[in-house]
């Protein structure tokens, strides 16, 4: 009995820990799922911080770089500065092709992390 009472208030404490993010979620756009990842990182980093594995300082660090990069990428924050290129010019295209460089980067980094050490990432 007790355990059906504890698996029903963690539950309704995890759907409210969650409602705001689906609440949100849309479908048709593939940044929501690089939100939901970086909600469930965030818990779980907050869960081995708590003393629940058995290297908790190097699994935080990777997880705040995963959250780090995350961050980055839904924010699509890779463009410098307002910069004013007249209309097909080739710098206005080797800037632009710089920018998907850096966020191919990421990309890149965040998976390599997860495929790396994400089994590490329990007790």
């Amino acid at each position: 009995m007790r355990k059906i009472y504890r698996n029903i208030k963690y539950g309704i404490l995890r759907c409210i820990e969650w409602f705001p993010i689906m609440w949100n979620d849309c479908h048709w756009d593939y940044v929501y799922i690089f939100i939901i990842l970086r909600k469930k990182l965030q818990l779980t980093m907050k869960y081995i911080e708590h003393g629940h594995s058995a290297y908790p300082e190097h699994a935080v660090k990777r997880i705040q770089e995963c959250v780090f990069l995350l961050n980055r990428i839904i924010k699509d924050d890779y463009y410098f500065v307002n910069k004013v290129f007249p209309s097909r010019s080739v710098l206005c295209r080797k800037y632009f092709l710089e920018v998907d460089k850096l966020r191919e980067g990421d990309y890149d980094r965040l998976f390599y992390i997860m495929r790396k050490y994400i089994q590490g990432w329990w007790d």
